[in-house]
């Protein structure tokens, strides 16, 4: 995860191109709430959530979301996926994986330790 950190760094440093005038009408036109254009944001905000107010423990190897909690967050999502595994992991949901994702890296959920354990978090505001 560090080196992905390490390696999307400068990209994320760069200037925000600027937008043509056709891109800003565009922008300007589209409707955009927690439905649409998808429903990102919904999901997104049901992360956000969940994970308040302690967080959610997570696996003390690479971080990531533990199976207990997996099938509760799928079936709040607008779009539950129906996984047959009996034991799935957190890449068995990659929309869960992809929220947990955005989340990591835009800094808003942050991995903590409270003694031997590690949490997911949201950053103090």
């Amino acid at each position: 995860m560090e080196d992905f950190f390490a390696n999307i760094e400068p990209i994320l440093n760069q200037e925000i191109p600027y937008l043509s005038d056709v891109q800003q009408k565009l922008l300007k036109e589209t409707s955009i709430d927690e439905n649409q254009p998808g429903t990102i944001l919904r999901d997104f905000q049901t992360l956000i959530e969940f994970l308040q107010p302690k967080g959610v423990e997570v696996s003390s190897v690479n971080n990531l979301l533990p199976l207990k909690v997996l099938s509760e967050l799928n079936l709040r999502l607008s779009h539950p996926i129906d996984t047959k595994l009996k034991r799935p992991v957190q890449k068995s949901y990659p929309y869960i994986n992809g929220l947990y994702l955005l989340l990591r890296s835009s800094g808003i959920g942050q991995i903590t330790s409270q003694g031997k354990k590690q949490f997911l978090v949201l950053e103090d505001v």
